[in-house]
This record gives structure tokens, sequence and C-alpha cells, in this order.
């Protein structure tokens, strides 16, 4: 009898390991817990100097493809105004969002607007010959013009000394120095004006004034060239979401969803690119991602060593929650059946 059990069970092995040996191969899938995030986010922030900061970032990759810094001068002030609906959570790319406005901007607009209207009537004046008064209002802008010269060539002493020390950029030295000379070029122009009125060279008179003109009309041309970096647009579409925080003033989340999927040290052998991964979404579909890339880095996730892997859907406009943790299957391809009882046999995968 002992020798017929010893029989059975010698049989029994031999075809259990002639089963195992057969190409027989079977499906293998692993439930893991996953984390859903945007493929791209676009933060609209405060910096700590007032400034405000945008920036788009590439979350697959950790990098930043975008990015904005708008810095007030000194003695300005900015105010960021938001334009936008916030109940629309929706926005498309190139929406406006908000404008920037800053009181030295505005300042200097309304300035050469004034000036703009004023050379235009002092030219109508001279086209259709009236000439009352034309020599008093010449001299007050002249002191105007050389009152505000002397204003800007101080400011600009002032700006070179903090230049000299390392203290302001190149720019914006370049700017107040150029702001000082385009002073003194104002000057000259109102001096050469009022005396073409007094000397009455008529045709002179309207050449100035039409010179001047020009030059203004460059001037409001470069502020209005300016005034588009203070519209704030969207540079993705997606979902907008608002922030009661001192830093963080709103996000765009684009459409598109990746999944972060940390998979135990002892599945490393069986992952690899293009593998198929499985989320229900709220409409209790099954939404196919692909792992896209496997990071090499060994990370501890409840007390397990893993390896955080990467997903992707070609599907847009998925509806995925940011920063939601869920769980995922990850099909692991058909494997053999020995692979298949030796992986069922082993430890199961805490999430």
């Amino acid at each position: 009898m002992k020798k017929k059990n010893i029989i059975i069970v010698a049989a029994s092995l031999v075809l259990i390991i002639i089963v195992l040996l057969l190409p027989i191969t079977v499906p293998m899938s692993i439930e893991l817990p996953c984390k859903i995030s945007p493929t791209y986010k676009w933060f609209v922030e405060l910096g700590n100097d007032g400034n405000l900061l945008t920036s788009l970032h590439n979350v697959q990759s950790g990098s930043i493809e975008n990015y904005f810094s708008s810095v007030p001068e000194r003695g300005d002030s900015y105010t960021f105004e938001l334009v936008r609906d916030l109940s629309d959570s929706w926005v498309e790319e190139d929406d406006t969002v908000g404008i920037i406005k800053s009181n030295l901007f505005s300042q200097e607009f309304a300035v050469l607007k004034g000036r703009l209207e004023t050379s235009k009537a002092n030219l109508n004046i001279l086209l259709t010959g009236e000439k009352a008064s034309l020599v008093q209002q010449a001299r007050e802008q002249l002191n105007a013009a050389v009152e505000n010269a002397r204003y800007l060539k101080k400011i600009y002493e002032i700006k070179n000394d903090l230049f000299k020390k390392e203290l302001l950029s190149f720019e914006d030295n370049e700017l107040y120095r150029s702001q000082a000379r385009q002073a003194e070029i104002d000057v000259a122009v109102k001096q050469a004006y009022l005396e073409s009125i007094q000397t009455g060279s008529k045709q002179e008179q309207i050449n100035l004034v039409r010179n001047e003109i020009k030059s203004i009309e460059h001037e409001l041309q470069v502020l209005n060239e300016k005034k588009q970096s203070y519209i704030i647009t969207t540079p993705i579409r997606g979902t907008i979401n608002s922030y009661n925080s001192s830093d963080t003033i709103l996000t765009v989340n684009s459409p598109g969803s990746i999944l972060f999927i940390p998979v135990a040290w002892k599945y490393q052998s069986l992952i690899m690119k293009g593998q198929q991964v499985e989320l229900e979404n709220v409409t209790g579909q099954n939404v196919v991602f692909r792992i896209s890339k496997v990071s090499s880095i060994i990370k501890h996730f409840n007390g397990e060593q893993v390896l955080t892997v990467i997903a992707t859907s070609e599907q847009n406009d998925l509806g995925f929650p940011d920063n939601l943790w869920t769980s995922c299957t990850l099909s692991l391809g058909d494997v053999s059946l020995f692979e298949f009882l030796k992986w069922k046999l082993s430890q199961t995968y805490e999430v």
C-alpha cells in the first residue's frame, strides 16, 4: 500500500511538471493604487515682491514649458483684476482671464495722450491760420518740458546709482536713461517750436508740430505693445480653478489625464512600456491607458519598496478630478502557467 501511494504521488508530481512545462499561457493582471493628474497645469500666482507669475507645468516630465514674470518698477504698484467669470469653469486656449494694472503705466499713457491732443490742436491752429496766444502757449509747453526733463534726469541719476551697486537690472537702467534722453529731446523740440513761432516761419512750425506728433504716436505704439504683456491669457484649454490663497490666484488643468502608479519592486521584471492599464470613470466605463514611462528610482509606499509607473491615455476630456487616489488594473500580458502559479502563490500586493 505504501508503495502504491508513492507511485501515485510520483505520478502526480510528474503530471504537474509536465503540465507546467506545456506551452500554456494565461492572462495576468494586478490591482494597483494610482493617482490621477492632468497632463498640464497652468498656474497664476503672486510673488513675494508683488509681481505676477504664470507658469505652465508638464506634469509627466516635471518641467516648466512656459514662464512669465511681471515685476513692478520701483515706486509702482500692480493690481491684478480677474475678468473671467469663474462660474464658467472651462476655458479655451488664448482666453483672457485677467489684466495687470500699473499706476505708472496709466500715468505715462495719459500724459502721452494729452501731449498728442495738444500737438494736434496746435497743428490745426497753424493750418487754419489762427495764431492767437500761440507764443504764450508754446512758452508754457517749453517750461513744462524743462521741468519734466529735470525730474526724469534726477530719477535717472538715482537709478543709475542703484545700477552701479547692482541693485537694478541693465534693462531697467536703460529704460530710465531712455526716458531722460527723450525728455531732453522734447525740450529741444519745444524750444525750436517756440523760436519758429517767434520768427513767423509758418511752414517750419507746421513741419515741427507734425514731427512731434509722429514722435508721440510712436511712443504710444510702444506703450500699446507693452500693454499686451499686461493681458494674461491661458496657454492651454481646460478646467479653471480659483483659490482662496495669498499666493495662488488660479490654475487651469488640461483635459488629458495621466496616472502615477506605485508598483511593488517584485513586479519589476514584468513591467514594460506599452502595457495596458484600465481605470473606471464616473460613468462606469473603463478608460484605457498605456504605460509611457517606468522610473528606475526606488521609493517607499505604504512600507513597501516601489517603482513609479506613468500611464497616459489618447482620450481627452475624461473628467477625472485632480490628485484623486483610486485603483486601476494593470495587464501584465500572457504569462506561462508556471509563472502564473508562482505569482499567485507569492505574497499578495498590498495597497
